[in-house]
């Protein structure tokens, strides 16, 4: 299972929008409603990967709408298991490149360090 979508309860808090997860029942909290989603998703994908870790099933997610009172609103929430444990794996790996002698040497020249150069390109051409 890597793919999956849970329901979340969305409700106004005093301060915060609070999200809860019934499947995990677990909450968190955001300043927005995107932003409320958004942690949501964080919170299914680090409970999701620690179950893996720990040889627990991750829990089945709900197909029907759960249950919440008037004036919260349930959200559907998509978490890829696989994906967001590749996109927390903060190991590094080496990767051999080739590029034309003179960027090489313009580049050693300017100071640049070309690990962090490519890291920020890629996460800008993938956006992530």
């Amino acid at each position: 299972m890597n793919q999956s979508v849970y329901p979340v309860v969305i409700s106004k808090g005093e301060r915060f929008f609070v999200a809860y997860v019934p499947d995990f029942d677990r909450a968190t909290q955001g300043k927005d409603i995107p932003e409320t989603i958004m942690m949501a998703k964080d919170l299914i994908g680090i409970m999701g990967v620690t179950y893996e870790d720990k040889g627990k099933p991750i829990p089945k997610p709900s197909t029907k709408e759960p249950a919440h009172k008037s004036g919260e609103m349930v959200a559907w929430v998509d978490v890829d298991f696989k994906r967001y444990r590749l996109m927390h794996d903060q190991k590094t790996v080496r990767v051999n490149i080739s590029i034309p002698r003179y960027l090489k040497a313009m580049g050693e020249e300017a100071g640049i360090n070309f690990s962090k150069e490519l890291q920020e390109r890629l996460i800008e051409r993938l956006a992530v």
